[in-house]
């Protein structure tokens, strides 16, 4: 995040840390949502939540859709110093990731073949102060932390029961779209608003993404699908899920570009100022 502006380090500070699915709703998000998706958890998790924990969940997460308890305000943003061990300590602690979600708010995690995880809500109300077509409506993320490094990044194509999730979870919400990000590209994707190097007319949800999960812009044949993707399902609704790599890494490669194109879609690590 060198060479950020005050305003930049403050975006970054509130955004997500980890990697996560976003799934833009069209509807509110109701109660009975959220105890369809902890279902889904808990099975996989084969844990059992008592009355009180989901009752505790639901009020903070109710309080966060009415874009409350931004997360500077739980974890004001640390600036470390080399030569200082407790601040680089305390930025650990303050840093928006699952483990201290999970510390900081009456949240639940599931961990499932290494990866824990939470349901959050992404820029409630705008709170981010973001100007794009869309800000400030109902987005539900799914957190993914990782257990054991590179087990989101680099070798999500192994763990079937991600796959799973993903699955029970938009047929849940019946999301019109669903992407997977690791927190650098979510940072470029939100930058280039707060820069202005994107029209706000542009919903940061048109992107395409390193996983997505949608109907096909346009017709394309299984053949081609499989060439440009490393994972490839034909889903319900007519939903397919797309994946350029073997985990949600964020390598400047022109394979997601390419995959993009054959969609007509634009790649959304092409906003990133490094991109060539």
């Amino acid at each position: 995040m060198a060479g950020l502006s005050s305003e930049g380090l403050g975006l970054c500070h509130c955004l997500f840390g980890d990697c996560g699915i976003y799934l833009p709703l069209s509807r509110d998000f109701r109660a009975e949502d959220f105890s369809a998706l902890l279902k889904i958890l808990q099975i996989k998790a084969s844990i059992d939540l008592t009355a009180e924990q989901e009752a505790r969940y639901w009020d903070a997460l109710s309080q966060r859709i009415e874009g409350k308890s931004r997360w500077d305000q739980v974890a004001p943003r640390i600036i470390p110093k080399d030569d200082d061990l407790d601040s680089q300590r305390q930025y650990g602690l303050s840093r928006h990731v699952v483990r201290n979600i999970l510390t900081r708010r009456p949240y639940v995690g599931f961990t499932v073949d290494s990866i824990t995880y939470v349901i959050e809500v992404f820029n409630p109300r705008n709170e981010l102060g973001l100007d794009y077509v869309g800000a400030g409506e109902t987005v539900i993320a799914l957190l993914l932390g990782e257990s054991e490094f590179g087990k989101v990044q680099r070798q999500l194509i192994k763990n079937e029961l991600f796959y799973r999730i993903l699955r029970e979870f938009t047929e849940v919400l019946n999301s019109r779209i669903a992407v997977g990000m690791n927190p650098s590209t979510l940072a470029t994707l939100m930058l280039a608003y707060q820069e202005k190097r994107v029209s706000p007319s542009i919903s940061p949800w048109s992107f395409f993404f390193a996983l997505s999960v949608m109907k096909l812009p346009k017709p394309v044949g299984d053949v081609a699908l499989n060439r440009y993707f490393k994972c490839f399902q034909r889903w319900d609704r007519d939903r397919v899920l797309l994946q350029v790599n073997e985990g949600l890494d964020a390598e400047l490669s022109t394979r997601g570009a390419d995959a993009a194109k054959l969609l007509g879609m634009k790649y959304v690590l092409e906003l990133h100022p490094d991109w060539v």
